[in-house]
Order: C-alpha cells, then structure tokens, then sequence
C-alpha cells in the first residue's frame, strides 16, 4: 500500500515539472525574445505593454490605499 502511495507522489511531480516548463515557454512566446538584441533578449511588445498595464495598476492602488489610510485617521 505504501509503495502505491509513494509511487502516486512521485509521478504527480513528474507532471508538475512538465507544467512548469510549459508555462516557461509560453511566457518566452509572449513576453520575452530571447533572439533578439543580439542573443541577449529583448520583451516583445506585448511584454512592453503589459508591464506598462502592471505598473499603472499597482500606482494607482498604493495611491488608492494611502488615500484610504489618511481618509480614515482624519474622520473626513
């Protein structure tokens, strides 16, 4: 019974491993280019503009919860 439980462990990483790797190539398809600038590697423009998407959601929520956290110390 043991040998069957660690033999379901076992492959169920094996699959974890395949599914990690395919999540890495899909984001080397979509975000990043590893041909481009020279060998070096550049992000292709959807990397560009969801990075861009990222950064203004992330601004606008720490802006959001300082706001919030002075609306509610002052009472207003």
């Amino acid at each position: 019974m043991g040998a069957k439980i660690i033999a379901a462990i076992t492959s169920g990483l094996g699959l974890i491993t395949s599914i990690g790797g395919e999540f890495m190539s899909g984001f080397e398809v979509l975000v990043w280019d590893a041909s481009a600038n020279s060998g070096a590697g550049d992000l292709t423009s959807f990397g560009n503009f969801a990075f861009v998407l990222v950064g203004v959601a992330v601004s606008f929520s720490v802006i959001k919860l300082i706001l919030n956290l002075l609306r509610g110390n002052t009472g207003v």
